[in-house]
């Protein structure tokens, strides 16, 4: 049996928060911003991208993914916007279950980078968190 997509789940459960569908519409997406939304940038939107998971040693069905959140914006400012907007939403986030995936808790890896992409020269702010999911389908 393979585990909950806990990225996926995760996404899913940003684009539900009233916070980031104001400010970024469902600007929210996994593992790289796409193709087709390459020609509007920089805007505001946020990449999670898995930085490496941390598991565990044991036969717990629960499993921690590390996460850089990439937050873009149209100016350092804005880019800055939406990491206010992300921080309190994962430092609060509750055991919820969404798309049959427990999402447990968040907790903050590392301090946020403010900077700009080498290439493109978009704005964005990154900051790391652990966020702990159960690998087992949640009915």
């Amino acid at each position: 049996m393979a585990i909950q997509d806990g990225l996926a789940a995760l996404i899913t459960y940003l684009k539900a928060q009233s916070a980031i569908s104001s400010a970024l519409g469902t600007r929210v997406f996994g593992l790289e911003l796409p193709e087709s939304e390459t020609d509007d940038m920089p805007r505001k939107a946020i990449v999670c991208n898995l930085a490496g998971g941390m598991g565990y040693a044991s036969y717990i069905d629960v499993y921690k993914l590390r996460i850089d959140f990439y937050c873009y914006g149209e100016t350092p400012y804005e880019a800055s916007e939406v990491w206010r907007t992300l921080k309190p939403i994962l430092r609060d986030m509750e055991k919820n279950v969404t798309s049959s995936t427990c999402l447990m808790s968040a907790v903050h890896s590392g301090g946020a980078t403010f900077t700009r992409e080498s290439v493109t020269e978009w704005s964005v702010v990154i900051d790391s968190w652990l966020v702990e999911f159960k690998e087992t389908i949640v009915s």
